[in-house]
């Protein structure tokens, strides 16, 4: 199958979390724990509720790749990062 999809997910779901919570997401913790849970969200408990869902790796390494395009980009477009605990 193609990846493209789960490639931009991260990257539309942080973008639409922008646009509804009140806080812009720049820590690059909190980022990493919303991939984390979309993905176990995505990959795993959707086994259980979508009929036909199968895991698949290689979503997950697009998640996070996704996630690397959404920092680079938050990096370029303000000019630093947040990575504080």
């Amino acid at each position: 199958m193609f990846y493209f999809n789960d490639f931009l997910a991260i990257v539309v779901l942080l973008s639409f979390l922008n646009l509804v919570y009140p806080y812009k997401l720049t820590n690059v913790w909190l980022i990493i724990v919303v991939t984390i849970l979309a993905s176990f969200v995505w990959e795993y408990v959707a086994l259980f509720i979508k009929a036909g869902a199968i895991f698949d790796f290689i979503d997950v390494i697009c998640y996070f790749g996704s996630m690397m395009i959404y920092i680079v980009l938050l990096y370029f477009l303000d000019g630093k990062i947040n990575t504080s605990m």
